[in-house]
């Protein structure tokens, strides 16, 4: 009897599941349309990320007190953070002028 009351309150919790549309939570219709939204999220993510990177790399390179070690791990940070924001600038520009040139 308990097997019967769960089959039918299966069935009525799916049939409510069916009924409701669901939306595109980001609103892109296209595969094109797709990476710029996803290349807008990172872009906007590392110009936020970016600075506070290099607040970090200076206040260590300042607090290394000569030691090469913490001076070193402030320089590759610096170095790092530039690269990876020329990366995602650049891989904005390429998916921009791919869509535009061959209109995806």
């Amino acid at each position: 009897m308990k097997t019967l009351y769960f089959i039918v309150l299966l069935l009525l919790i799916s049939s409510f599941a069916f009924a409701q549309e669901i939306e595109n939570p980001l609103e892109a219709e296209t595969f094109t349309e797709l990476l710029d939204t996803i290349m807008n999220f990172l872009f906007w993510l590392a110009v936020v990320i970016a600075p506070l990177l290099l607040l970090y790399a200076g206040f260590t390179y300042i607090t290394a007190a000569g030691n090469p070690e913490k001076v070193r791990t402030a320089n590759r940070i610096i170095l790092f953070t530039i690269i990876g924001f020329i990366i995602i600038i650049a891989a904005k520009g390429i998916i921009a002028f791919l869509g535009e040139q061959f209109l995806l």
